[in-house]
């Protein structure tokens, strides 16, 4: 991968929140303000985010990004050409394993470096990185004021085995900026995934805003 961005942006809501041309005017305006790397997903939106930041990357053809996107379980069979041809690339910079699954320790170590350049992890607790660890150089996790899934052990386990973190939801998916403390406001993620509120709407969040 190139030098390694220190900020990215998320595409989670490209096509399930927020239309295609308020998705470009985000990428647009992330761009212009030096944003270089790409994260989406082949879940968000049914594959919609994805279709969507291709569009955009054929549309705008900017230079110098990295572009991650993430499959879901089973990987003892890794398929990600779904994925390419709706990003409209021949190469991934970053592929994550969206969720723990036990097929992660079947992974193919011989993943075609020509399509992927780097494996991640997303969402794994310390004892499953542990696990697969050899095959992981990042691991992506929620991290934010009022829910962490980066422990200190967690991290020192990281660094001590060469694995980069990147973290998501800075805000909570909107949590934090308490308006939603009287209660979920039509059209956010809260509303659209309600799963999202069990792990956001308890006392020990409430209390950190």
């Amino acid at each position: 991968m190139k030098k390694r961005p220190q900020i990215g942006l998320g595409c989670v809501t490209f096509g399930r929140e927020i239309d295609e041309a308020a998705s470009f005017t985000l990428l647009d305006y992330a761009l212009e303000r030096g944003v270089r790397h790409f994260d989406t997903a082949a879940a968000y939106g049914g594959g919609a985010s994805e279709t969507i930041l291709g569009k955009w990357l054929a549309s705008r053809k900017p230079e110098g990004i990295t572009v991650a996107t993430k499959i879901l379980p089973p990987y003892d069979r890794i398929e990600i050409t779904p994925s390419l041809k709706r990003l409209g690339v021949e190469q991934l910079d970053l592929l994550y394993l969206h969720q723990w699954h036990e097929t992660a320790l079947q992974l193919d170590s011989a993943l075609d470096e020509r399509v992927v350049k780097q494996l991640g992890a997303s969402n794994f607790t310390l004892e499953q990185l542990q696990a697969v660890v050899p095959r992981f150089s990042f691991v992506q996790n929620n991290h934010n004021l009022a829910v962490s899934d980066v422990s200190d052990e967690f991290r020192a386990y990281c660094t001590a085995n060469g694995i980069s973190i990147v973290t998501y939801s800075p805000l909570g998916a909107g949590f934090l900026t308490g308006k939603h403390q009287s209660g979920v406001q039509a059209g956010s993620r809260f509303a659209i995934i309600p799963g999202h509120q069990q792990v956001y709407f308890h006392d020990s969040a409430y209390q950190r805003l």
